[in-house]
């Protein structure tokens, strides 16, 4: 504990030292209480905002998709499934080309 008297004789910090630990337990209790209020409860309450935007994002997206599908089935239009699909760098649909050399 020689540093702790160190410390508080130390004219630069001792002042800040005393101010420090010469509180009675309490306040430390109490700082503690406000941190969580103010720092603790809005992060759980931008979580469960974060969670419940996540949740209608996913019922609005499945509700359209089916209304999609409804709407097609209903009007004929189908979607093929090979135009949904890249097609590879050097293939642009051709065959039987012939390449010729110069």
């Amino acid at each position: 504990m020689a540093w702790y008297h160190d410390m508080q004789s130390d004219p630069r910090y001792g002042q800040y030292v005393r101010l420090a630990t010469g509180r009675p337990p309490w306040v430390l209790k109490a700082t503690a209480v406000v941190a969580v209020v103010t720092f603790a409860i809005p992060l759980v309450a931008l979580a469960l905002l974060l969670l419940a935007a996540l949740a209608v994002t996913a019922v609005a997206w499945v509700i359209f998709s089916f209304i999609g599908r409804v709407l097609d089935a209903l009007t004929g239009k189908t979607v093929d499934p090979d135009a949904l699909s890249p097609t590879p760098p050097g293939d642009d649909g051709r065959e039987n080309v012939r390449v010729v050399e110069r």
